[in-house]
């Protein structure tokens, strides 16, 4: 492990004058599930499209969506409308009307859901009127009947044929009139059962194609549509009059989808997840964080720590990005256990093998990570422990950062060393005496360094300048105790100290020039450039490069605040300034001047100045050409 002293190295190596800032990106649909989307409306297969976009992610940025939604549901609206009138044609008999319907169903939703089917009933329909509306005259008596019936006898033919291809042609002649319209009645009987279970069969299977888009919405969590079309599935079982043991088993499959708890909870909003209902975008947050954490309880589960934390790491981020704290903190806190586990481990092994180095700084690792864990048990003896590897010389050569809390504990156990020690001398040797002072007066010092640290991580620079301060007296005031490495703190502390200064004086600079106060943000740049010559670390490649920017900053500033400092001059002496230069304009009223910088050359700054002057009622714009001479500081009027 590094010394914590190493901590000013890299605290400010970083600390400048801007701050910068990094957003994520968001992912969005792709073109071609968008094209495709284009493609299917041009082709008017709207139901088609609205299940394309229905799988593009609500949280996806999609370009026109609103618009894409809108035209889709506009034509699938209209196209149900349409079929529900054309299928009422249909039981009225008007089966041409219908007809017309379907073709103008046809124009705005081609593949509505039963489309193709009503069109064929409509189409066999008006076939089978068109056989049994013609007149078919008996021949008169004593006349043949072949005659009688041989000039249309070709186009009876061919509408047979469309009713029935492969049956032979039924000879009529010399029949009873009665015994033929019995058989015309009982062929209409037989057709018209046959067409009701074919429009029984159509209706079923309209429904049971909406019932499956009902299954889909509902897996995709889109509870309005699917309780829209679970609602539309009753409109084609209704026509159902033959086929009635199937029809009640879908009736009772929609009613009982409707009142489902997962429908009406959907209805509002939310979803069912681990007996609870949530959120619907929370819930698909959550099924796409459980394959990440199962990973890292499959990980764990086969005695992979290592891979197990990196997996429940993976899963942590997804959560944190997501906002879903709950499972962020209880994620976090089963991290925090593993790694507790395989430190504390670790520490053990070490101990058991006298590795004392190895084993206090793995024992210190423990006992930090003890500090995030809400039921951590045994810390008492965790630093007993660190304790007894601290005595067999090895706490010399800590470089963790412990917060406050955790280096006072580690002070305590050192005093209570240092008691058993002073109560029996002849148990350490002088030399071991000598270092647990060391690791005594270490503790104070990195203690102080951590408040310091932290001090300065809240903005608080007063506090910060101070606990670092301190530390020095403390390096000063035990040189004797801190020898070696820590010879070289000093230094390095009193940069950070300087560097402190520097960052306070930079941030109420910064405040200064949000409240456009000129003047004061120049004060603090002109602190932190006297900060820096009157250091040590003047030369100091960081410092030079910081003391760089704060002289840009100063002659910015300065420039700035004389440039306003001559234009109010000019504002504010303008009614003398017009005066002189237009006698006339004494007994007028002058108002509203305004300055205008030009350019500077040669030395000179180049202004005009204009107001208005009022006069007997009139008003009259003045100009004159001012100009500063930057070496004498004097003011005189120019002519262009």
């Amino acid at each position: 492990p590094e010394n914590p002293l190493d901590e000013a190295d890299d605290t400010f190596d970083l600390l400048g004058l801007d701050d910068e800032d990094d957003s994520p990106d968001e992912s969005d649909a792709t073109v071609e599930q968008l094209d495709l989307i284009r493609l299917r409306i041009e082709q008017k297969e709207m139901v088609a499209a609205g299940e394309l976009l229905a799988e593009i992610p609500e949280s996806s940025p999609v370009p026109d969506r609103d618009e894409i939604e809108h035209v889709v549901s506009a034509a699938l609206r209209e196209s149900n409308r349409l079929i529900i009138k054309a299928e009422k044609l249909e039981e009225d008999g008007r089966v041409k009307e219908a007809l017309e319907l379907v073709e103008q169903i046809a124009e705005i939703a081609v593949d509505t859901p039963g489309l193709d089917d009503l069109r064929l009933r409509l189409g066999q329909a008006q076939i089978l009127s068109e056989s049994f509306t013609e007149d078919d005259e008996l021949p008169p008596e004593g006349t043949s009947s072949t005659e009688s019936t041989q000039d249309d006898a070709q186009q009876k033919k061919a509408r047979q044929a469309s009713l029935k291809p492969n049956a032979a042609k039924i000879k009529t002649e010399g029949l009873p009139v009665k015994l033929i319209i019995a058989g015309g009645i009982a062929l209409l009987a037989l057709v018209s059962a046959g067409l009701l279970y074919f429009k029984d069969t159509s209706s079923l299977k309209q429904a049971e194609q909406k019932w499956q888009q009902v299954n889909q919405f509902i897996a995709n969590k889109q509870y309005k549509r699917a309780e829209e079309t679970a609602k539309a599935v009753l409109v084609p079982l209704n026509k159902v009059f033959i086929r009635k043991s199937e029809k009640k088993a879908l009736q009772d499959d929609v009613t009982r989808l409707l009142n489902t708890t997962e429908l009406k909870q959907g209805l509002l909003g939310k979803a069912l997840y681990n007996h609870q209902y949530l959120p619907i975008e929370t819930v698909r947050l959550l099924h796409q964080l459980d394959p990440l954490t199962a990973k890292g309880d499959a990980l764990l589960k086969s005695g992979k720590i290592r891979k197990a934390i990196a997996a429940y790491t993976t899963a942590r981020e997804f959560a944190r990005i997501n906002k879903l704290q709950q499972q962020e903190q209880t994620i976090n806190q089963t991290i925090n256990n593993l790694r507790f586990e395989e430190t504390l481990a670790n520490a053990r092994k070490a101990e058991n093998a006298q590795e004392w180095e190895n084993a206090a700084a793995t024992y210190r690792r423990a006992l930090e990570i003890s500090q995030t864990l809400s039921d951590a048990e045994g810390t008492g003896e965790i630093s007993r422990k660190l304790a007894a590897a601290t005595f067999r010389h090895e706490l010399d050569r800590s470089k963790a950062s412990f917060t406050e809390a955790q280096w006072q504990k580690t002070i305590e156990m050192l005093e209570d060393a240092r008691k058993i020690v002073n109560e029996s001398p002849g148990t350490v040797s002088a030399d071991e005496r000598r270092e647990l002072d060391k690791l005594l007066a270490d503790s104070h010092l990195y203690q102080i360094l951590s408040l310091a640290r932290h001090a300065y991580e809240t903005r608080k620079w007063d506090t910060a300048i101070q606990g670092y301060q301190q530390s020095l007296d403390l390096l000063r005031s035990q040189q004797d105790v801190f020898s070696g490495t820590h010879d070289q703190a000093i230094p390095k502390i009193e940069k950070t100290i300087l560097m402190i200064k520097i960052a306070k004086e930079q941030s109420n600079a910064t405040k200064a020039e949000l409240e456009n106060d000129i003047r004061t943000a120049l004060d603090h740049y002109k602190t932190i450039s006297n900060l820096i010559a009157a250091s040590s670390f003047k030369t100091d490649s960081d410092i030079s490069e910081i003391r760089k920017n704060v002289d840009a900053k100063i002659k910015g500033k300065s420039a700035k605040l004389s440039m306003i400092t001559r234009e109010n001059w000019l504002r504010n002496n303008f009614e003398s300034i017009f005066h002189k230069a237009y006698p006339s304009s004494r007994s007028s009223k002058l108002s509203h001047p305004k300055v205008t910088f030009v350019k500077q050359k040669k030395g000179k700054q180049f202004f005009i100045l204009s107001c208005v002057e009022r006069n007997h009622g009139s008003s009259f714009r003045l100009e004159v050409n001012y100009q500063y001479n930057l070496a004498t500081g004097k003011w005189s009027i120019y002519y262009r």
